[in-house]
């Protein structure tokens, strides 16, 4: 018998079992569902790995548990709900909206319904729906109305809208973009763009320049290139190529750095002289001297030295070794890649 060794990949689940092996992408959805595809089909699993759908060319899961999906040879879509129960089919398109209203799209014909499936607006060209229930309809023309929540005329010919976790939002018109709270009060207009943070911090360009401002309006930074709040409320800013890196109370934790990244669990690294450094939350060195380091929905962590990646828990015990790649995932599933010898 001759024996070789080939290359596979396999999905591994927080349980440490083997789900499927030769994963060619994978996509975890924030309720836990997932789709992976091999030999360009897909399959659909619910949180508790249950398969829901297979042979698939496209799926997707919504915030709401909401999910659609087109099957492989078909041409059109089929919209299901978080109970699993067909909403609609033989669509060329759906969506699911961030307040949980939903668009069909059939021919010409595209109607929205309330997420109680009362009709809305009927035999309309397109549209969106925002968290706080305020709509875009756009025409033939691509002519955007920006709607309230009782159908009232907030703006005409919108060219952008976006509504923000805090109702905050941003409204661009001919090139100017306009910020305001949950209030409907406007915070700055004349501006070339706007975002909102978690925290409710924001962030402004004007006239080419950021600005960083706190949630009581207070400018923070300025004339900066890059900023990033974490989940826990660091952040990291960047300035003429370097990056700093400060905690929730502004205080500076490192500076002079390529990049840096925090993790949901407050663990972060550090990559400095094309190296990484990986700390707990504590701030305590975890490794260093790393061509690359990750940690996982606060399960593990992957270690890279010399293109050999290994994985750990969280308290430093060795899970997986000499691996050729490895990545966790927010559900604490992890995909590795291994060489395996087989006789033929």
């Amino acid at each position: 018998m001759k024996k070789i060794k080939i290359v596979k990949s396999k999905l591994v689940s927080n349980d440490r079992k083997v789900l499927a092996e030769n994963v060619e992408f994978l996509t975890i959805f924030k309720n836990s569902w997932y789709i992976y595809s091999y030999r360009n089909l897909f399959k659909l699993f619910d949180a508790e790995n249950n398969l829901i759908a297979d042979n698939l060319d496209h799926a997707k899961v919504y915030a709401n548990g909401w999910y659609k999906l087109k099957y492989h040879d078909y041409w059109t879509y089929s919209l299901y709900n978080n109970k699993k129960e067909l909403i609609a089919d033989n669509l060329i398109d759906c969506s699911v909206f961030e307040d949980s209203s939903y668009i069909l799209h059939k021919n010409k014909n595209n109607d929205v319904y309330d997420k109680n499936n009362n009709l809305i607006l009927k035999d309309i060209y397109d549209c969106e729906f925002y968290r706080n229930s305020w709509y875009v309809n756009i025409d033939i023309h691509k002519h955007k109305v920006l709607y309230d929540n009782n159908n009232k005329v907030v703006f005409d010919n919108v060219d952008n809208f976006y509504v923000y976790p805090n109702n905050w939002y941003t409204i661009e018109i001919d090139e100017n973009v306009s910020l305001y709270d949950s209030n409907n009060k406007l915070i700055l207009t004349n501006l070339d763009s706007a975002s909102v943070c978690k925290n409710n911090w924001y962030v402004v360009v004007k006239d080419y320049i950021n600005y960083l401002y706190d949630e009581n309006g207070n400018i923070l930074f300025k004339d900066f290139y890059y900023f990033e709040l974490y989940d826990n409320n660091w952040f990291s800013l960047t300035i003429n190529n370097k990056v700093k890196l400060y905690d929730n109370h502004k205080k500076l934790i490192a500076d002079n750095l390529q990049c840096c990244q925090v993790f949901d669990n407050s663990w972060y690294y550090l990559k400095t002289n094309n190296k990484f450094s990986l700390y707990d939350k504590n701030k305590k060195l975890i490794a260093d001297n790393l061509d690359w380091c990750s940690v996982y929905a606060n399960k593990g962590y992957i270690l890279n030295i010399n293109n050999n990646y290994s994985l750990y828990d969280l308290k430093g015990n060795l899970i997986e070794k000499d691996l050729l790649f490895c990545q966790g995932y927010e559900n604490g599933f992890y995909i590795k890649l291994l060489e395996e010898e087989i006789e033929l």
